[in-house]
C-alpha cells in the first residue's frame, strides 16, 4: 500500500503514476487514482512482483481535470 498525507481542495484529488505497467508505465492516461481517507490520507494498494524495483509520483488532479505532477525526484521503491 502507498500513502500520503496531502491536503487537497474541494473537487481535487491524488494519483500515481511510474515506471512499471501497474502504475501507468508513465501515461497520464493511465493514472492510478488513490482514496482520501479522513485527515488528508491518500492510499492506493498495488500489486507488484516480489523484488520488483519501481519509480513513482505522485499527481494532483485539478478540478478541472488538469493534471500537476510533483515538483522534483521521483519516489523508489523496492518490493520485499
Amino acid at each position: 500500500m502507498l500513502q500520503i498525507n496531502y491536503k487537497t481542495e474541494m473537487g481535487e484529488s491524488l494519483a500515481l503514476v511510474g515506471d512499471v505497467e501497474e502504475l501507468g508505465s508513465w501515461s497520464p492516461d493511465r493514472l492510478v487514482k488513490m482514496q482520501w481517507h479522513e485527515g488528508y490520507n491518500w492510499c492506493c494498494s498495488v500489486s507488484v512482483p516480489a523484488g520488483a524495483k519501481l519509480e513513482y509520483k505522485y499527481v494532483l488532479v485539478l478540478r478541472d481535470g488538469s493534471l500537476s505532477w510533483a515538483p522534483g525526484f521521483n519516489y523508489k521503491l523496492e518490493v520485499a
